[in-house]
C-alpha cells in the first residue's frame, strides 16, 4: 500500500570510461506503489570509452523522499587483434631460401586477422603494396576476396571489416 511517489527523477551517473548511448535520466509523473517485484524499470546503453573497471552509479529521487542510489561495476577491456600475411607465388625461382616472382607472374597474398576474447568494433585492415626506390609499385594489385578497396595514390588496400565477434577469425586473399 501506500501513496504513489510522485516527480520522480532517475538518473545514471556514467562514469568517464562509458559513453552514454541514448538518454541518462528520466522523470515519471508519479509511480505507483509495490511489493518488491513491482516497480519500474529504465535502460542504459552505453559503449566501453576507457579500459579498466568504472562503476556505474544510479539514483532516484521524489517529492518528499531522500535520494536512493545503487551501482555496479562495468569492467571495458580492449580487443586483442593479431594479423599474419602469407605470399605465394605461383611459379616462383627459388634463390637461397627467397622466392622470386618471375615478371608477369601472379602471387596470392593471404593475410589473416584473428580476433581475441573481446568483441571488435570498426574494424579495418590496410595493406600496402611496396614500391620501388623511384615510387613505383614492385607488384600491381589485381583483386581481393573479400573485395578491398584499393587506392592507387596511396597504393594501399582497405578492407572495413566493421564488428568481429569473440575469437572470429577473416581470411583475406
Amino acid at each position: 500500500g501506500g501513496a504513489p511517489a510522485t516527480n520522480v527523477m532517475v538518473a545514471d551517473l556514467i562514469p568517464a570510461g562509458l559513453e552514454p548511448m541514448g538518454d541518462t535520466s528520466w522523470t515519471i509523473d508519479s509511480l505507483p506503489p509495490s511489493d518488491r517485484n513491482g516497480g519500474r524499470t529504465f535502460t542504459l546503453q552505453a559503449r566501453g570509452a576507457q579500459q579498466g573497471t568504472h562503476t556505474n552509479v544510479a539514483t532516484a529521487t521524489a517529492s518528499g523522499t531522500e535520494e536512493v542510489r545503487d551501482s555496479c561495476n562495468v569492467t571495458v577491456k580492449p580487443p586483442v587483434l593479431t594479423i599474419s600475411k602469407e605470399c605465394q607465388a605461383q611459379n616462383p625461382v627459388m634463390a637461397d631460401d627467397i622466392a622470386i616472382l618471375n615478371r608477369m607472374d601472379k602471387a596470392t597474398h593471404t593475410i589473416t586477422v584473428q580476433n581475441g576474447p573481446v568483441q571488435a568494433m570498426d574494424v579495418v585492415v590496410v595493406d600496402q603494396i611496396p614500391l620501388d626506390s623511384s615510387g613505383r609499385e614492385r607488384i600491381r594489385y589485381l583483386s581481393s576476396n573479400p573485395a578491398g578497396n584499393y587506392d592507387a595514390a596511396s597504393h594501399r588496400i582497405v578492407w572495413n571489416l566493421g564488428t568481429l565477434a569473440p575469437n572470429q577469425q577473416v581470411v583475406l586473399d
